[in-house]
């Protein structure tokens, strides 16, 4: 609750910062119209649905003084790049992807270190969710190896997250029938249609995707449980063990063990403390009509600060507006 009260007197003083940081910028020759860009995911995703419910919420709190827009794009991969190049403001991105920017490995390994990412907010948790057709193989994930599966696009979180843990269960690409990379809606649609038997997401819960390849579909959300694989992906130390609750779709009555990460909204160091403000501050007084409008935000807790819910071993600092709050 003291963060509610701290965060609330920062939101009436917001619209008189950014009005004095847009005089500032037209000095400077910078956008003085308080516009800024939120890169999110596919727009069928729980990226985007984030990314456009809390520009809303922003743009009707800050009329003529701020303006948030959402942009569609291919995932966290995309997204971290795009930051470090300026191309957007601010991005929701996957923990595991950030650590790879930050640090210069992974798929950021030939373009080296991205300088001066700092953090906004931790969003809420996505596990490795693995959905199979009714006529898949039943057992565990590493029984669907020579089916038909989708991984999703290049450039995503998601993409790079299932390679990751594929490579990690001993489930090489090269072992499966077919291998699609399709944004998520339409490798449900597959899914449902019998043309993939397999389809990995990185997702928060609810989703309505996971939902509606279930309730429609006749999807299961499958397991992942071979020793020799959970010991593998636990040595990477970006994925901590979690499980998909019971009944948290219709007709799943057991929990399911599997592995996430955080979505988390991130910056670079020269954000304008008003904007990187009015995110956070946003997020805590708008939470409860957020998860309405983005299922995935219910479970968001607005009294703790963003210092608070930053990990202390996160690879970037939050930004300097937020990690001066009380």
């Amino acid at each position: 609750m003291r963060a509610v009260i701290v965060l609330a007197a920062v939101l009436l003083a917001t619209p008189l910062l950014a009005q004095q940081e847009a005089t500032d910028a037209t000095a400077a020759g910078l956008k003085a119209d308080g516009f800024f860009t939120l890169a999110s995911g596919d727009v069928g995703g729980n990226y985007f649905s984030v990314a456009r419910a809390l520009c809303r919420a922003v743009n009707r709190d800050h009329p003529g003084v701020l303006r948030c827009s959402p942009e569609a794009t291919p995932g966290s991969v995309y997204n971290l790049t795009a930051l470090g190049r300026g191309d957007v403001d601010f991005a929701v991105v996957q923990s595991d992807w950030l650590a790879a920017a930050a640090d210069g490995t992974g798929p950021f390994a030939q373009t080296g270190p991205i300088a001066d990412l700092r953090g906004v907010a931790v969003l809420y948790s996505e596990t490795v969710t693995i959905l199979a057709a009714p006529g898949a193989p039943a057992g565990g994930l590493v029984n669907l190896a020579a089916e038909r599966i989708d991984i999703g696009p290049p450039g995503s979180g998601r993409r790079a997250t299932v390679e990751r843990i594929l490579d990690a269960a001993g489930m090489p690409l090269t072992g499966f029938a077919v291998v699609t990379e399709l944004p998520v809606p339409s490798a449900i649609d597959e899914l449902c249609a019998g043309r993939v038997d397999v389809v990995a997401l990185v997702s928060g819960h609810p989703d309505p995707n996971v939902n509606r390849a279930i309730a429609d579909c006749g999807a299961r959300l499958v397991p992942i449980l071979s020793p020799p694989a959970r010991q593998r992906i636990e040595a990477t130390g970006l994925y901590r063990a979690t499980a998909i609750a019971a009944e948290s779709y219709p007709g799943q009555t057991a929990t399911v063990p599997t592995y996430a990460v955080s979505a988390v909204i991130v910056t670079r160091a020269d954000a304008e403390a008003s904007k990187v403000l009015a995110l956070i501050v946003t997020l805590a007084t708008r939470a409860v009509s957020l998860g309405r409008s983005a299922a995935v935000l219910s479970g968001f807790d607005p009294a703790r600060t963003p210092a608070e819910s930053w990990p202390e071993d996160a690879p970037i600092p939050l930004h300097s507006a937020l990690a001066a709050a009380p």
